[in-house]
């Protein structure tokens, strides 16, 4: 079983780059172009990551699948989908990793974790349908 600090570092080192936590515990990495910050409080390890802002148009079916995606992180490989109070309508994935762990299970769950990040900034970034605009007429347009 290894600590926070030892599989954030032995991470790194399989990625091929210099990787650990600062005096503060806190350290990111980009995968790609997906940004995961890790965060010790104790000897919990959070991974954190923005998915991206609320479009406008965001209507009630949006805000329910995001919830039925956090039921018993089912749907967001064991991660929690939240609004981050300090940025208005950000939206954040953030899983808890209780350590010690072995590695094997610590990089499986950073993989998971980052697989769901694209899954879930690609939702967030489609274009939602404004509730008062006028529906599409199919019957103006132009007939070949």
């Amino acid at each position: 079983m290894i600590i926070a600090g030892e599989l954030v570092k032995e991470l790194g080192a399989r990625l091929g780059i210099s990787l650990a936590l600062n005096e503060n515990g806190l350290c990111s990495v980009n995968f790609d172009k997906d940004t995961v910050d890790f965060e010790l409080s104790g000897n919990d390890l959070y991974l954190i990551a923005e998915l991206g802002l609320v479009q406008a148009g965001a209507d009630k079916e949006f805000y329910k699948q995001l919830l039925e995606a956090n039921f018993l992180g089912t749907k967001t490989a064991g991660a929690a989908i939240s609004l981050d109070p300090d940025k208005e309508n950000m939206v954040v994935l953030h899983k808890k990793i209780v350590t010690p762990m072995e590695y094997t299970d610590f990089e499986k769950a950073v993989e998971f974790f980052v697989k769901a990040v694209r899954y879930w900034k690609e939702y967030i970034a489609l274009p939602r349908v404004q509730k008062n605009e006028a529906p599409l007429d199919v019957h103006s347009m132009i007939r070949i």
